[in-house]
C-alpha cells in the first residue's frame, strides 16, 4: 500500500471511529485508541517528518491541550481532573533509548482508554532512537528489543508514579515508534512501526521494585502492533530473553 492510499485508510479509520459515537463518559476502546495518531506516526517515519520533543515540551503539549475548550471528551476531562497525575507520568516515561516524545498533533502525550471495563493510561507516544537493520531483525525480534530494553522499564516507573492517592488508575501503558530500513539501501528511508504496551499497576509496581524478574513480568504485559504499512492493531506474544 503506498503512502497516499494508506493515509486515506487511516483518515477513513479515524472519522469512522470518531462518527460511531460512545455512551456519554465512555473513554474509546483500547484498540481504537492505539490506532488514532500511531498510523500517522508511522507515515512520519517515512516522510522525516517526526516531531520530537523532551519532558518539557510534552508538558507543554499537554498544556496546550487542556487549554483547548474544544477539547472536552472523556479523556480531556480526564486528565484535566487529574492533572497532576499525568504530568508525573509525562516525567517518569523515558527509558535510555526512549526520550523524546512524538508530536502527532492529534492529543495530548498521555491518553486513557478502556479494556475489559478497566481504565487504561497511556504514555507516549516516545520514539525509540534506534533504527533496525531489517536485513538482522525480523519485526517480532524487534518489538521484543524494545520492549527488553525499554519497554518493561518504562511501565515498572509509570506504575510507581501512579500512586493510588492520585486516581483510580489500576492499568499503565507505553506507546513507542521506532524506525527500521534495509541498511544496505543507502537512500531508503526508515519504516515506522509503533507498538502499545500496558500492564496491571500491581505488577508493574512489583516489577519496579525487583519482586519479579522480566520474564515473570512479562507474563503480565500485553502487547499490541501496530505495523508499517497496516490499519489494523494487533495483540502479538512476544518473548524475551531469560
Amino acid at each position: 500500500m503506498n503512502r497516499q492510499k494508506l493515509l486515506i485508510a487511516l483518515l477513513g479509520s479515524c472519522l469512522l471511529v470518531l462518527s460511531q459515537g460512545r455512551p456519554k463518559g465512555a473513554f474509546l476502546g483500547l484498540a481504537d485508541r492505539i490506532s488514532l495518531g500511531t498510523g500517522f506516526t508511522n507515515l512520519q517515519w517515512e516522510t522525516g517528518s517526526l516531531k520530537t520533543g523532551g519532558v518539557a515540551e510534552a508538558r507543554a503539549w499537554l498544556d496546550a491541550y487542556l487549554a483547548d475548550p474544544a477539547n472536552n471528551d472523556p479523556e480531556a476531562e480526564f486528565l484535566r481532573a487529574n492533572r497532576p497525575l499525568a504530568g508525573d507520568l509525562i516525567s517518569a516515561a523515558s527509558g535510555p533509548n526512549t526520550e523524546n516524545f512524538i508530536n502527532t498533533g492529534l492529543g495530548a502525550p498521555i491518553e486513557v482508554a478502556e479494556d475489559a471495563g478497566q481504565t487504561v493510561v497511556i504514555a507516549g507516544i516516545l520514539q525509540y532512537d534506534n533504527v533496525f537493520n531489517t536485513l538482522r531483525v525480523d519485526q517480532k525480534g524487534r518489538v521484543a528489543k524494545v520492549v527488553e530494553s525499554d519497554g518493561l522499564q518504562i511501565l515498572g516507573a509509570l506504575a510507581a508514579a501512579a500512586g493510588a492517592d492520585k486516581a483510580p488508575v489500576r492499568v499503565v501503558g507505553v506507546m513507542i515508534s521506532y524506525g527500521s530500513r534495509d541498511l544496505s539501501d543507502n537512500n531508503a528511508d526508515p519504516a515506522g512501526d509503533t507498538i502499545c504496551l500496558t500492564a496491571p499497576v500491581a505488577a508493574a509496581r512489583d516489577y519496579h521494585d525487583g519482586q519479579i524478574t522480566d520474564v515473570q513480568f512479562m507474563k503480565s504485559v500485553a502487547v499490541f502492533l501496530l505495523a508499517n504499512g497496516s490499519t489494523q492493531v494487533q495483540r502479538i506474544a512476544v518473548s524475551i530473553s531469560q
